[in-house]
């Protein structure tokens, strides 16, 4: 089959400009070595969630107006609300519920019951404008999520009632369980009736949601939150876990599928050399097409640091730096690692763990690449 466009790494980036080439029109193929980082994220994107200072933000819209005038190359920051609606709409499209981006970001509770903003999350994570009082919903073995722990802070943090719930271990339960495991549990028909049952046989608070860690299924998840919703008659949400991220799976697996509805093959393999119009995998592959590498993201897997601090592309061993400027220096944008376009990339004066910007670096990158990818194919009537 042929192809017009290669993306290197399935990761948000890579599958994000997969899926704006596919929309477009373009015979996409993703090479990729591993899964990609998603199943690390909790499925949430964020905006920008703080400041400088490290105050949460409420309107980032307006964070990133004020930068505007001093982002180079200009226009990278334009357009967010059309790139947000492009993602929950694709995201809709794929069978991943979201809420329709609002103008502010949304109050969102940690594993340790802090609050901490975010813009867009599936529905089946919590999130609220107001914090209100809630019910944290535990299960056996989930060292990462301690409702009486959680409750103390939520309650510090918020001044609002937090009650706290630990649900019995079910027959199938052993000591080696984890999120995952807990979540296919939960995604068959046996873990499901299991925990309807127990639920209907509680006495609950009269007021709030009911939160858990998550874990309510794997492909099956967002009906069977549904279904305890309207048994319960109140709302049913999770709170994200640390990696490995049962939420980030749940998005990955969709995603994967949509672009596999789109006839875009995923090729198994490592990346020994990428060239603007090739790349050749380590056992001797070639795949001819146009190259955007999507390697690294915001772990930086694409990327090697030296001993002498040089930090280097770990697909076309070019040198890369961080700039001198608050601009999106060579690290991670355009063809400023050479011909061959990269996305997803940290870049100079972002830091997604410091501020929560994350989503908005990939959408930017993803979104200025694809742009210009657009405008080639226009001018020339070919992706190349």
């Amino acid at each position: 089959m042929a192809t017009d466009l290669v993306v290197v790494g399935r990761g948000p980036a890579g599958l994000l400009l997969s899926s704006l080439a596919v929309q477009a029109g373009a015979a996409v193929s993703v090479v990729a070595d591993g899964l990609g980082t998603l199943p690390l994220w909790g499925g949430q994107w964020d905006f920008r969630s703080y400041d400088t200072d490290g105050a949460p933000i409420t309107d980032p819209y307006a964070w990133w107006r004020a930068r505007e005038p001093h982002t180079s190359p200009p226009g990278v920051t334009r357009g967010w609300l059309a790139y947000w609606q492009h993602l929950a709409a694709l995201w809709t499209e794929m069978g991943i519920a979201v809420n329709p981006p609002g103008p502010n970001n949304q109050w969102t509770v940690t594993p340790l019951g802090h609050l901490r903003p975010t813009y867009l999350a599936p529905s089946w994570q919590y999130t609220t404008d107001k914090p209100s009082p809630v019910i944290f919903v535990g299960v056996p073995g989930l060292t990462d999520f301690v409702p009486t722990a959680m409750a103390r802070v939520y309650e510090w943090a918020t001044g609002a009632t937090a009650y706290t719930m630990m649900l019995e271990t079910p027959p199938a339960w052993r000591e080696t369980w984890n999120a995952l495991n807990w979540a296919w549990f939960l995604d068959a028909p046996g873990g499901q009736e299991w925990l309807m049952r127990v639920l209907r046989g509680r006495s609950l608070p009269s007021e709030g949601p009911l939160l858990f860690p998550q874990i309510l299924g794997v492909d099956h998840a967002q009906a069977f939150i549904a279904e305890l919703a309207k048994t319960l008659s109140r709302r049913v949400a999770e709170v994200p876990l640390p990696p490995v991220s049962v939420g980030g799976i749940r998005v990955q697996r969709r995603w994967d599928r949509w672009l596999r509805h789109h006839a875009v093959p995923f090729i198994s393999g490592r990346v020994h050399r990428a060239e603007p119009d090739q790349v050749v995998l380590a056992d001797g592959r070639k795949v001819t097409a146009r190259v955007v590498l999507a390697t690294g993201g915001v772990l930086g897997g694409g990327l090697l640091v030296e001993a002498d601090g040089t930090v280097r592309d770990a697909v076309t061993g070019v040198a890369v730096s961080f700039g001198e400027h608050d601009d999106l220096a060579t690290v991670g944008y355009l063809e400023t690692t050479g011909p061959i376009p990269v996305v997803g990339r940290m870049v100079k004066g972002w830091n997604p763990d410091q501020y929560g910007e994350g989503g908005a670096m990939i959408l930017s990158t993803v979104h200025a690449v694809h742009q210009r990818l657009m405008r080639h194919s226009l001018e020339t009537g070919t992706w190349r």
